[in-house]
């Protein structure tokens, strides 16, 4: 998201989010799912989890 502010004729302000892995839903398993496989369905490994949520604000200022 981004979000333009004029504060004077040649200056003005930039404020901008940005969010990734929202919902925060980890994955701490590979399962395996290759149709037809004698391992299908079945967790064959654990990869540790996926990234956390991350967010980034950011306040820039131009003249």
């Amino acid at each position: 998201m981004q979000k333009n502010i004029p504060i004077h004729e040649q200056i003005g302000a930039e404020f901008r989010a940005e969010m990734f892995n929202v919902p925060n839903h980890m994955s701490m398993f590979t399962i395996a799912n290759t149709l037809g496989a004698s391992t299908f369905g079945q967790v064959t490994s654990s990869t540790g989890a996926t990234d956390p949520r991350t967010m980034e604000f950011v306040l820039r200022v131009h003249f």
